[in-house]
């Protein structure tokens, strides 16, 4: 329960507890040739003859995977910055009016992350442009007096709260 709890953000100045799968490193290496040369082939799009170090790369991922999977409780700095922002990205999206695009190249479909057997991502949908457009008026807003732009300032604030925040908060100005 507690791991469905804690924060996804690791900072590489802070020494984390991993509790890392040990099968799930035996699969990468198992895999490991595999991978790479996919790598090498179709997301480096470079062919295996070419590239000169190619053993040299491989033993040393394999030291590593190895070692990962030898010692899987562990605590370390980490050296992968992580944020997860899953349920941030509808909202983002609906608040900026934002409309990702839903048709990619066969050859972005094959680098993503995302692209196993049986994937559902790739629905075609007509996106709309849903923007405002304001015109510009005649006195831009460094040009009203200083009394004047804080006042609009602060009402702009004032309304900004009640959308976000679902509360207007008043405080004395000094």
């Amino acid at each position: 329960m507690w791991n469905a709890l804690k924060v996804v953000f690791f900072r590489s100045d802070l020494p984390t507890n991993f509790r890392l799968d040990a099968a799930a490193y035996e699969q990468l290496i198992n895999n490991l040739d595999r991978d790479l040369q996919y790598a090498i082939r179709v997301e480096g799009k470079m062919d295996l003859e070419s590239v000169s170090n190619y053993e040299e790369v491989k033993s040393s991922i394999l030291e590593k995977l190895v070692r990962l999977r030898d010692e899987p409780i562990r605590e370390e700095c980490p050296l992968i910055y992580h944020l997860d922002v899953a349920a941030m990205y509808p909202n983002i999206i609906l608040t900026n009016r934002l409309q990702p695009p839903s048709i990619v190249t066969d050859e972005v479909c094959t680098a993503c992350d995302f692209n196993r057997p049986g994937k559902t991502c790739l629905r075609k949908l007509e996106w709309v442009w849903r923007g405002e457009i304001f015109m510009a008026k005649r006195r831009s807003f460094l040009e009203l007096p200083k009394m004047e732009q804080q006042t609009r300032l602060k009402e702009r604030l004032k309304k900004y709260c009640q959308k976000a925040y679902k509360r207007v908060v008043d405080k004395p100005v000094t």
